[in-house]
């Protein structure tokens, strides 16, 4: 006797056929991990960029002549925790150009969201300017930042795609200042070649790598696959 999908159903060896396995789609459950599975497979990633970023209270005002202005790790404005601010709100201190004035907002949160890669988020995740950048609006965004933004690193966290361990380091270092470059390497800036060692930030500025080569590529190792 067949079974219903055609295939033949197996025996126990006394003639008696026996039922087919249950698969997921069977049984009704989910064959997709929902957002907060996601999140929290991401979760030993965001724990390892926070530490070389900042906490989800923490923001700078941007740079002068190189130097790092207003870097805190307990943000307010106007009497507001920065995970009580909403979208809007950030992105009018944001807006402010003169890192010297005290109520300006560059680089902000867990994952240090600039001005420009905070606009790409918005469009993206659809926030609307009411969303409160809370720890879990922050998280969403962090989980763009390294699937979406930066795919290969998404890739190469899923073991799909033949993605290079140096590929997803230098990803990460390209969006998160505080990541090392895997190599060395030279880039273009304003027109200039400019020589970045392993194991420094791919920024200027007065950005400064926050982890060592041996410390990401541990992580990377053991992060492969669980995504």
């Amino acid at each position: 006797t067949d079974s219903a999908d055609g295939g033949a159903a197996p025996s126990d060896g006394k003639g008696i056929m026996s039922p087919k396995a249950l698969t997921d789609d069977d049984m009704g459950l989910p064959t997709e991990r929902s957002e907060t599975e996601r999140l929290m497979s991401f979760e030993p990633l965001f724990n390892f960029i926070e530490k070389g970023e900042g906490g989800y209270e923490a923001s700078n005002r941007g740079t002068i002549k190189n130097a790092i202005i207003g870097s805190t790790t307990s943000t307010e404005r106007n009497g507001k925790a920065l995970t009580e601010m909403t979208i809007g709100e950030i992105r009018e201190k944001q807006a402010i150009t003169d890192a010297n004035n005290p109520e300006r907002l560059f680089a902000v949160g867990r994952f240090q969201v600039i001005p420009s890669t905070l606009e790409m988020a918005i469009s993206s995740l659809e926030l609307s300017d009411d969303t409160i950048f809370n720890e879990n609006t922050q998280n969403k965004i962090g989980m763009y930042l390294v699937s979406e933004k930066r795919p290969n690193v998404g890739r190469y966290l899923k073991g799909v795609g033949n993605i290079s361990q140096n590929t997803a380091m230098l990803e990460l270092a390209k969006e998160f200042a505080s990541m090392p470059v895997p190599y060395d390497m030279t880039v273009k800036r304003k027109g200039k070649d400019v020589k970045i060692k392993k194991g420094d930030s791919y920024y200027g500025s007065g950005n400064k790598a926050q982890h060592s080569y041996t410390e990401v590529k541990k992580q990377l190792e053991e992060l492969k696959g669980t995504i």
